[in-house]
């Protein structure tokens, strides 16, 4: 955590995290609303990449949780434009299985995992 007021998630709260290149990415987070179930990001890999995550959760009438995820990424040269060229279906289903199984370890134990750990446990 490079900046937060409270020392968790909140809107301007700053971090970094590994990329497995041995760059890291900062993080910001550009809204944060807990009553409407809303988190927003933008990440930079220097150089590469930046991108634009935000994140809404619905209640469904079945009693589980819907989330809405949108993602908007950004070349910041050839290298990057070549990066976000690779995020294909597949690519991006198994970033989503990584996320779902991070936070359902999360929900069930109480312990924080990577969803890049969680990603390589469903490889």
């Amino acid at each position: 955590m490079i900046y937060s007021k409270s020392g968790v998630a909140e809107a301007g709260c700053v971090f970094t995290t590994p990329n497995g290149d041995g760059t890291e990415s900062t993080w910001l987070v550009t809204e944060y609303d807990p009553a409407r179930l809303r988190i927003a990001f933008t990440w930079v890999k220097p150089g590469q990449v930046a991108a634009q995550i935000a994140i809404s959760l619905h209640k469904n009438p079945e009693g589980n949780t819907t989330a809405l995820i949108r993602y908007s990424y950004t070349g910041l040269s050839a290298t990057g434009n070549q990066e976000i060229e690779s995020y294909d279906k597949k690519w991006f289903e198994h970033k989503m299985k990584g996320w779902e199984a991070a936070i359902n370890h999360y929900l069930r134990t109480g312990k924080a995992i990577s969803a890049a750990a969680a990603e390589d446990e469903n490889s």
